[in-house]
């Protein structure tokens, strides 16, 4: 599987520098079969992506409730007064940055 970066590089060593299939598949280490896909694909491959609830999600409406009273408080202080036992720094919480953009919310909420 290779991404929308690699698919543009496949194709422009293809196309202007004027390279074979089997010289692009050892200069980037690809198998020749998955570079003559994206050379064969005019648009990159799209790969299906499952959402799934965040372990946060039970508990933003009191964080929205709380940040907007206070919204110069931190993570861990907002986790333990929602009742959030999980780790902060794995979930993105550790920032304010963090805390506003996982809620939706504005990103000069917290500054």
């Amino acid at each position: 599987m290779i991404d929308i970066g690699e698919w543009a590089e496949i194709r422009r060593l293809h196309m202007t520098e004027g390279l074979s299939v089997r010289e692009i598949s050892n200069r980037l280490g690809i198998a020749w079969k998955t570079v003559d896909r994206a050379l064969a694909n005019e648009h990159p491959a799209k790969y299906p992506t499952r959402s799934r609830p965040s372990i946060v999600d039970p508990y933003v409406q009191d964080m929205t409730r709380i940040l907007t009273q206070f919204p110069r408080m931190g993570a861990p202080t907002l986790a333990q007064r929602v009742g959030y036992t999980g780790g902060l720094r794995r979930r993105g919480f550790e920032t304010p940055g963090g805390i506003s953009r996982r809620m939706g919310l504005p990103q000069d909420c917290l500054t």
